[in-house]
């Protein structure tokens, strides 16, 4: 899927990257990457999150400033066995997600679209990224709650 929107408000875009460009997007995505795997030290590799983009489990929506990755997403599609699709963002990493939310909702909305989705869900989404979702109509839904084991 090939798609490539420009906002008029800053120099950035959304891009999903189609499959052919996969490898080079996710070499100019690897520090990034790391910085997601050092928050989920005990859950996630490089590797691992690698490994899911090459292999298509992920889609990446990436938010780009002139020739840099700013913001990624990583994106799949998670089918109900009643058939109800929605579009899933397991893990997105940048700084300052407000500065592109026009953008990410953009580039969701497009890929949830295509993708005959219903929904969007995303986990995780920190506190006040939060309030400036719920500016788009996002809503606090079954907020994970979780113990260590002793």
């Amino acid at each position: 899927m090939d798609t490539e929107a420009q906002d008029t408000s800053n120099s950035a875009n959304f891009i999903i990257v189609p499959d052919d460009l996969t490898q080079l997007y996710l070499e100019h995505a690897q520090g990034l990457i790391a910085s997601l795997v050092k928050k989920f030290d005990k859950e996630l590799t490089v590797e691992y999150i690698n490994n899911k983009i090459l292999n298509r489990d992920y889609t990446m929506i990436a938010i780009m400033d002139m020739q840099e990755i700013r913001y990624l997403m990583l994106t799949n599609i998670f089918t109900f066995p009643t058939g109800y699709k929605i579009l899933n963002v397991p893990h997105s990493m940048g700084r300052n997600p407000h500065n592109y939310a026009e953008q990410i909702m953009e580039g969701v909305m497009k890929v949830a679209k295509v993708a005959g989705c219903s929904q969007i869900r995303g986990k995780g989404v920190r506190p006040g990224f939060a309030k400036i979702l719920k500016t788009y109509g996002w809503k606090t839904h079954r907020p994970s709650m979780i113990i260590e084991v002793i």
